[in-house]
């Protein structure tokens, strides 16, 4: 156009732009009259050129200046998606409280007692919600207090003065100890609040089991000791406010588990077998005599652990009701045959069931019984059963004289302490109903650790209005974060913070969210594919699953099952980054039809299908141990599968291997023992598991695979006893940062499972269950975890932690803890 502008200046017509697309005589006109005006035209196109120069610079200063912007767009957009800042300054977010009481993995309640001004607990337990409470705490006006500073050592035993208002309590030694330490019986000082010690017992145990205030003032103390503040006190004393004695002449030969005033006077039982030189295993107080009578032999000489009684009251005629651990006799026609049948009644000439007796559980134990304004019975132990096995009870039940009744149960707590500990510890009577202390998660649908009430017609937990509770009771062992940073949880529970929720659930960092009626059984992993949707593997099984065992996935309103039941355990799902398909892995040699798996499949949309012949020798579950315990992807789609194997195909492949989509090889060559965790870092692939040598590089539980070598990490995790293995649980990598989780805890005066070299800010602290590679050293994060941390997510600058543990840091962390950093 510029051209046909120019033509028109010097007075040509307007045909000749015209003729560019018209008539070619027209055109031959054009470039005739142009080559006629020779010089001036030459000198317009000179001019024409310059702007054209002009303009092409301009242009292309233009677009050099858009590339530098977006080059520095994109420069930005990398740098914005390649900071991960710096987790080494991270800290713990504290608040993730459940209602109850808890601290370390074995938190526990014993002991509860009510005073004129509210309830006190006892137990061993470093908080009651969001309350510190060193073993001792109490419940007033709906709030937790602490008196005082607390008692440093597990109070297993209370009493309270009604008259004088005086409470007291007893703590006993940690029986892990190698040393025993006495046990110290306190008086809570009102005006001075503080505690004052009145009495140490000593002797082969050292415990005090209880504490009970008699009529006369006086405070009893039973238990395990030969003495009390270096007086002769054979496992029963009396304190009259200046001195303790013995109380009586004759003695029990062994430890005094309960007490108890009754229609038959003050009554004890426990793991004795002879009252002076007559043979019993219960004793009454005769006031006469002054002394105490042997009452019968219940147990009849057993040894421990098949026999003891832990509990006493009477019924409404004045007959003794005794529980304990009972029914362990020679002859097998004996009514009380058989390992349970807890509860006893002495119906005037010989002990019988009360009630066709209570049974199941880990070991039956009935430790508490108390007897209602009605007459009825309660009883709390551990058993699963009452009426023989007619009825579920599950640890507490009630008997009318006729027949039993269930409180909905009290659910066993998710670290089960010694066989036979969970359960009901204590009970004490309320007005409305009753409170119970013990080792359980919470009662019925209501959520409330170690100690829970019951108002007259259902439970309720003892929840302090000023915390906000978004821990989890029971036990959390799986995670998964999508791109939302939404946090999905997995494991065996009934609730999520304060919202019912079967075994699975969703946290968007302050609220909870049930996904659809859950998961029925163990969930051991979770997985979100590239496009957002959530699978879960475990053990689980259900009618609305299809009857599917171990693999389902969430289609935005209720779970749904994903092919044809595997023949074993599912351990681990994970999705590929390009594809998006799921992997799975575990124990199972056949998951769907027709062609044997062996441990590792894939989910084509339709149906699962083999990776080659699998990892694992070939055949029934039944024969192998074999087990893919983690697996993990490179940015190109190769699947590295960890676990315990021999065999990856045809190949030999100690405990990992690669699977590359067509075959599978062993590049990085053979670990000495399990691999239990896997992850890729910018470096490579980091494993952890039990190893020693990798490709026979000692690496000690943890190393750095960079695609030629094997690199240890400091020396990773050296257990301090010979012929030990160190466990590493779980990994998790942040570019070149390396987070691990295991057994390398300090355990006080026993040697420290873990790190060559652990350091902090100080140099000293051992890291606790959980740790980071800051590239030069191994670093605590804070105080750590009280238990093992089972899985890992990490999403911008916040590590999520799930697993066992009851505290972060120290602080309270039901089952999930979260280490942010900027």
């Amino acid at each position: 156009m510029k051209k046909c502008i120019l033509v028109a200046l010097l007075a040509f017509t307007m045909s000749a732009c015209g003729a560019e697309d018209g008539d070619p005589l027209d055109q031959e006109e054009t470039n005739q009259t142009e080559e006629e005006n020779g010089e001036n035209s030459g000198i317009n196109d000179d001019e024409e050129d310059d702007e054209d120069e002009e303009d092409e610079e301009d242009e292309e200063d233009e677009e050099d200046e858009e590339d530098e912007e977006d080059e520095e767009d994109q420069e930005d957009e990398e740098d914005e998606e390649e900071y991960i800042g710096d987790p080494i300054e991270g800290a713990w977010d504290g608040g993730y409280v459940v209602p109850g009481l808890g601290g370390s993995y074995d938190s526990r309640g014993l002991a509860v007692v009510l005073t004129n001004s509210g309830l006190v607990a006892a137990g061993n337990f470093e908080h009651a919600g969001g309350t510190a409470a060193d073993n001792i705490v109490y419940w007033e006006g709906g709030q937790w207090k602490s008196i005082g500073e607390g008692i440093d050592m597990p109070v297993a035993a209370l009493a309270y003065d009604e008259s004088t208002d005086t409470l007291y309590a007893a703590g006993r030694s940690d029986q892990t100890t190698t040393v025993m330490q006495p046990s110290l019986i306190y008086r809570w000082d009102e005006p001075q609040e503080e505690w004052v010690l009145i009495g140490e017992a000593d002797g082969d145990m050292s415990q005090v089991n209880r504490l009970m205030v008699l009529s006369n003032g006086q405070l009893l103390a039973a238990g395990s000791f030969t003495h009390i503040d270096e007086v002769d006190a054979a496992n029963v004393a009396v304190w009259d406010g200046v001195a303790w004695s013995q109380k009586g002449d004759t003695t029990v030969n062994g430890p005094v588990n309960a007490v108890e005033a009754t229609a038959h006077g003050l009554c004890m039982g426990g793991y004795f077998f002879a009252v002076g030189e007559t043979s019993a295993n219960v004793a009454c107080w005769d006031d006469q005599q002054q002394d105490w009578l042997p009452y019968g032999d219940l147990i009849q000489g057993i040894d421990m652990p098949n026999g003891a009684i832990y509990a006493i009251t009477d019924n409404t005629e004045g007959e003794l009701i005794v529980g304990g651990m009972l029914g362990v006799y020679d002859d097998p026609d004996d009514l009380l045959n058989g390992m349970g049948n807890g509860v006893v009644e002495w119906n005037g000439s010989e002990w019988q069931l009360l009630g066709n007796g209570v049974t199941g559980g880990d070991l039956t134990i009935v430790r508490s019984l108390k007897r209602l304004q009605d007459g009825s019975i309660v009883v709390g132990g551990s058993f699963s059963h009452v009426d023989g096995d007619e009825t579920w009870a599950g640890r507490l039940a009630r008997y009318d004289g006729q027949i039993w009744h269930s409180y909905d149960g009290v659910s066993t707590a998710g670290i089960v302490v010694g066989a036979g500990m969970g359960g009901v510890h204590d009970i004490v009577l309320t007005d409305e109903g009753m409170v119970v202390v013990g080792v359980f998660s919470g009662a019925g649908s209501t959520t409330s650790s170690h100690i829970i009430e019951w108002d007259g017609t259902g439970w309720r937990a003892l929840r302090d209005l000023r915390d906000n509770y978004l821990g989890i009771a029971g036990v959390v062992e799986a995670s998964a974060v999508d791109e939302e940073g939404i946090l999905y949880v997995g494991g065996q529970f009934h609730t999520v913070g304060e919202i019912p929720a079967v075994n699975v659930a969703r946290f968007d960092g302050e609220t909870y969210e049930a996904m659809g009626s859950g998961l029925p059984g163990m969930v051991t992993d979770l997985a979100v594919s590239p496009a957002g949707e959530v699978w879960a593997v475990g053990v689980f099984s259900a009618p609305h699953l299809g009857g599917n065992a171990g693999v389902a996935r969430w289609n935005g309103q209720e779970w749904e099952a994903v092919g044809h039941m595997p023949d074993d355990y599912v351990r681990v799902v994970a999705f590929h980054p390009i594809t998006g398909e799921a992997y799975i892995g575990g124990s199972f040699t056949t998951v769907g039809c027709c062609v044997p798996k062996n441990r590792v499949a894939r989910w084509d949309g339709d149906a699962w299908q083999p990776l080659g012949d699998g990892v694992g020798e070939s055949g029934p579950v039944t024969e192998s141990m074999e087990m893919v315990m983690d697996m993990a992807f490179t940015e190109e789609g190769d699947l590295w599968v960890g676990g315990r194997f021999e065999e990856a195909g045809s190949l030999e492949a100690q405990n990992l291997a690669l699977w590359d989509g067509s075959e599978w090889t062993t590049p990085a060559g053979e670990l000495d023992a399990p691999v239990l965790g896997l992850s890729v870092s910018d470096s490579g692939l980091v494993a952890v598991g039990r190893f020693e040598y990798a490709d026979g590089v000692e690496v000690n539980s943890v190393g750095l695979w960079d695609g030629q070598i094997w690199h240890d990490f400091d020396g990773g995790f050296v257990h301090p006893w010979e012929g030990y293995n160190t466990m590493v649980w779980t990994v998790e990598t942040v570019g070149d940062y390396v987070f691990v989780t295991g057994l390398f805890k300090d355990y006080g005066e026993q040697p420290v499972f873990g790190m060559s070299e652990a350091q902090d800010d100080s140099d000293e602290a051992t890291p606790n269950l959980i740790a980071l590679w800051d590239g030069d050293a191994w670093r605590g994060l804070g105080d750590g975890t009280d238990d093992i941390p089972l899985s890992l997510s990490v999403y911008e600058q916040t590590l999520w932690v799930v697993g066992h543990m009851k505290q972060t840091d120290g602080m309270p962390s039901y089952g999930i803890g979260k280490w942010s950093w900027q």
